[in-house]
């Protein structure tokens, strides 16, 4: 179980986010949204324990935390290939080879396993870098928007081979994102954020089966849910204007 209790953080005398209280259950994926400066990312490193909050206290699993970060070319290793990427989370394991190449089936990547970084495409990079977050088997899972640099069909492959994942090997996962079909796509409940300083505003659930889910983009059960949040976040247009 994660819990945030009335946290809030500052840098110096401005207020990032304030009075967040929210439980996310194991094996649950939540999606955060909001405007930009709202204090998504930083939710998200406090969450993994690279920040601390100035008031409030979060709980979180004590096992180690797979993090997907924005710069993904960048958080990958130039000397490493992609199955060495994903071995070498999962070092000191009697299976190691097994259980890498699972992640690596699972996530489409086998014949690029001889691949460096730099000859990988965006999605390609992005799958890699799930793999090696995967492959350490955390009890949390968090994307700090995992599919920025991709364009629309190769997104919809990333969530699609995520999904198959998580099905197998659930993990409660947190994940921020710009973009709201994609939080339908992958979220089990979208967290709304107020411009800064950031506070909850509006949680919306997705009460969509999680695999499969790209294929009810435009059918009315998938319309529901994205008007519900899509007037959340339309707010926060029209009070700018």
């Amino acid at each position: 179980m994660i819990e945030f209790a009335g946290v809030s953080k500052n840098y110096g005398s401005h207020r990032v986010l304030e009075g967040i209280s929210l439980s996310v259950n194991p094996g649950e994926i939540v999606a955060i949204m909001g405007p930009n400066g709202c204090g998504k990312s930083t939710l998200l490193k406090m969450l993994a324990g690279f920040e601390a909050p100035t008031a409030g206290k979060i709980s979180r699993p004590a096992r180690p935390v797979g993090f997907v970060f924005q710069n993904v070319i960048e958080s990958l290793f130039p000397w490493q290939t992609v199955e060495q990427h994903v071995k070498m989370a999962i070092r000191g394991a009697h299976n190691t080879h097994e259980r890498g190449e699972e992640i690596l089936t699972m996530l489409g990547l086998t014949k690029y396993c001889d691949k460096y970084p730099y000859q990988l495409s965006g999605g390609l990079a992005q799958l890699t870098a799930i793999a090696r977050a995967v492959a350490q088997e955390p009890e949390l899972f968090l994307l700090d928007e995992p599919f920025a640099a991709l364009d629309y069909y190769t997104s919809l492959l990333v969530v699609e081979r995520l999904l198959t994942v998580l099905a197998t090997r659930p993990m409660t996962t947190v994940l921020v994102t710009h973009t709201l079909e994609q939080a339908i796509l992958l979220a089990d409940r979208i967290i709304i954020l107020s411009p800064s300083p950031g506070k909850i505003v509006a949680e919306v659930k997705t009460p969509l089966p999680r695999l499969g889910r790209s294929k009810l983009v435009g059918t009315p059960a998938f319309d529901v849910v994205y008007r519900e949040a899509f007037q959340h976040l339309q707010g926060f247009l029209c009070a700018n204007v």
